[in-house]
């Protein structure tokens, strides 16, 4: 008998013991098991707690979505190099003025704290503009 082309391969992956396990134990007979490389880990875990995540399609990053309309294979996904994962960053609202001679103030939450930024540096609000801007945070 023949081996299957790809044995190597397969064997490599099942002695591979870097890889993480995890297993969800439920009430019935069934476990559900999904294994994923160590790079992985977080973004997985992440995902398996109901987090949001983005895969790298080499030119942006792409929302994970395991939908019937957008069926995937998380158990290739996650044990194959061909992705990266990261948690999907979380994006708040901040404040800033610019001057019309080129400097701004630092984020601020509030338009309030941005203002107050202005009077510090000694500007006279005319000669600034408010920006509402958009930043990525650490989830």
């Amino acid at each position: 008998m023949t081996a299957h082309k790809h044995a190597a391969m397969i064997k490599a992956k099942a002695d591979n013991m870097d890889l993480v396990v995890f297993i969800q134990h439920d009430q019935t007979e069934w476990e559900q098991v999904l294994i994923c490389l160590p790079q992985h880990k977080e973004a997985c875990l992440h995902w398996l707690n109901g987090g949001e995540i983005e895969y790298d399609n080499m030119k942006n990053w792409i929302a994970y979505d395991l939908t019937i309309d957008n069926p995937k294979y998380p158990l290739q996904d996650f044990t194959g190099l061909e992705f990266n994962f990261r948690i999907k960053p979380r994006k708040e609202k901040r404040h800033i003025y610019i001057s019309k001679l080129g400097a701004t103030t630092y984020a601020k939450k509030t338009k309030e704290e941005a203002a107050r930024e202005v009077s510090i540096m000694g500007g006279s609000f005319y000669v600034w503009k408010h920006y509402e801007i958009e930043i990525e945070v650490e989830v």
